[in-house]
């Protein structure tokens, strides 16, 4: 093995498609379909609008720029000061994502295939797997993304019954 600790294009893949297929069924499908009932199909039409803008603003934020790391263009441009609260902001969206998304999934397991289990041991268990994955690099969170997405969609086939 290489030095490097780079990840590949596909690794990169693996690691956003299973990112984005819990957040859609964890935190996204379930509330679109507690209060959108039939109708969810709509929200999910809608949003593609708020979606477009935002590619927009990226595309620009990308090219003002020049693909230079955030946190450094802010503070060059605006000044320390303003890096804190853009900071904070997203350590904040980044927190309640993931305690939205331990919640749900704690409770998932507990009632699928745990449920004499207290909710607190799945938690922290979870907690420290996802705490050396984390110390562990995205490298190792990508190479252990490659090995699940096949078990994932395979299993979501048998889940899915058709």
């Amino acid at each position: 093995m290489s030095g490097t600790k780079k990840i590949t294009a596909l690794q990169l893949y693996f690691v956003l498609i299973l990112s984005i297929g819990i957040t859609n069924h964890v935190l996204l499908i379930p509330v679109l379909l507690h209060w959108g009932k039939r109708d969810s199909w709509f929200g999910a039409a809608v949003a593609m609008i708020p979606l477009l803008i935002w590619v927009c603003l990226l595309y620009i934020v990308v090219k003002r720029t020049k693909q230079q790391y955030m946190m450094e263009w802010i503070k060059r441009k605006f000044g320390k000061i303003a890096v804190v609260p853009f900071k904070v902001g997203l350590i904040a969206i980044c927190f309640v994502n993931a305690i939205i998304t331990i919640k749900d999934m704690v409770t998932w397991t507990h009632v699928t295939y745990l449920p004499r289990t207290p909710p607190f041991m799945i938690s922290l268990l979870f907690m420290i797997f996802c705490f050396f994955a984390a110390r562990s690099g995205l490298r190792a969170i990508a190479i252990t993304a490659g090995i699940l997405l096949p078990i994932v969609v395979l299993l979501g086939y048998f889940v899915d019954g058709s």
